[in-house]
């Protein structure tokens, strides 16, 4: 299932949490959910870069020629 991520929340420059669907939801909840769902980031009523894991526990986005889906980017809630 897709689900679209359109904000962040950090502590110290560290992104904690990220708004999924609305909702808010930890960094850990959505690397344990990955496997089983892709997601995306949505700005500007568009979808965006796809969200994964990194192997050292880190979330990241897919590059692409467009820097304003990328997570660092995305508006705090």
């Amino acid at each position: 299932m897709n689900t679209y991520v359109t904000h962040k929340r950090e502590v110290k420059g560290a992104i904690t949490h990220l708004k999924v669907d609305g909702a808010g939801k930890s960094r850990k909840e959505i690397m344990d959910d990955i496997p089983a769902n892709d997601y995306f980031t949505y700005v500007n009523d568009k979808i965006g870069a796809k969200i994964h894991k990194t192997k050292n526990g880190y979330l990241t986005t897919n590059p692409n020629d467009d820097t304003r889906d990328n997570l660092d980017n995305l508006p705090i809630f």
